[in-house]
């Protein structure tokens, strides 16, 4: 990929994303444009399209040692951000991710939808820890959970279904549809490492089921993955899907960059 061409403003970049659906249609040979905001300050946009990348940006007076510029299109993008779309943030810092969702969560809760939490059984975060980390942030934490605007749910393992993996991320996926009593904005942590291959397949078959069911789904995702331990050798087609199967990706980094992400992009 060329080197990033440069933008004035941070409103610029958001311009760009607000013009890739239309790109997309223009193009009409199926191909799929999806925009990839970084804190990386040399790229803080990048255009995927079908999985790899095409072009980037990068604002022009960034300097070399700050990713606040990055961070900062992130919660510009989400202070604006609005309707049914499926979005992925890929970290290796798990504080800077949590500002991240939490101004997805408030601006949500301000609008009057849902904030559901969704948290594996085995998730080292816990409700009360994201709770007290939220109320930090600035959500009146007691309020939104005494409507029920706020809420928290454990999942179990899909591959324990008793149907098969497939059937048993359907049935979760049917399950937290049916507790949206309203528009949501849909948090869904998830294990922080994928292990083996089977593990990896297994997280890349969950986002297809998502996916395939998302023109039906009643709000926003933001699926939120720590990748910082991970190698490109044993992730590098499992980055490819979470470019093919979301409508914007935030690679949410404190170290300038996620070697296998953005080595992959």
């Amino acid at each position: 990929m060329n080197a990033p061409i440069p933008v004035v403003q941070l409103e610029d970049l958001q311009t760009i994303v607000n013009m890739i659906p239309e790109i997309s249609k223009e193009i009409g040979d199926g191909s799929r444009y999806i925009p990839v905001l970084t804190t990386d300050h040399k790229r803080q946009l990048i255009i995927v399209r079908d999985g790899k990348p095409v072009t980037s940006y990068g604002l022009k007076n960034a300097e070399d040692n700050e990713s606040n510029t990055g961070l900062e299109s992130i919660e510009k993008f989400l202070e604006k951000f609005d309707g049914n779309k499926h979005l992925v943030m890929l970290y290796d810092d798990p504080i800077l991710a949590r500002l991240v969702e939490f101004r997805y969560a408030k601006k949500g809760l301000k609008n009057g939808e849902l904030c559901m939490y969704v948290i594996p059984e085995d998730d080292v975060e816990t409700p009360e820890k994201i709770k007290a980390q939220m109320q930090a942030f600035g959500i009146d934490v007691k309020r939104y959970e005494s409507d029920n605007s706020l809420t928290f749910v454990s999942i179990a393992d899909p591959g324990k279904s008793p149907g098969g993996f497939k059937a048993g991320c359907q049935k979760t996926l049917d399950s937290l549809v049916s507790q949206c009593w309203k528009p949501v904005r849909m948090i869904l942590h998830v294990r922080y490492l994928f292990n083996t291959r089977v593990e990896i397949e297994s997280h890349a078959e969950f986002e297809n089921v998502i996916e395939s069911s998302f023109a039906k789904f009643p709000g926003s995702m933001l699926c939120n993955h720590y990748v910082g331990k991970n190698t490109k050798e044993s992730h590098a087609g499992w980055t490819r899907k979470m470019l093919e199967t979301h409508d914007n990706v935030f690679v949410v980094s404190s170290t300038g960059g996620i070697p296998f992400i953005t080595e992959s992009l």
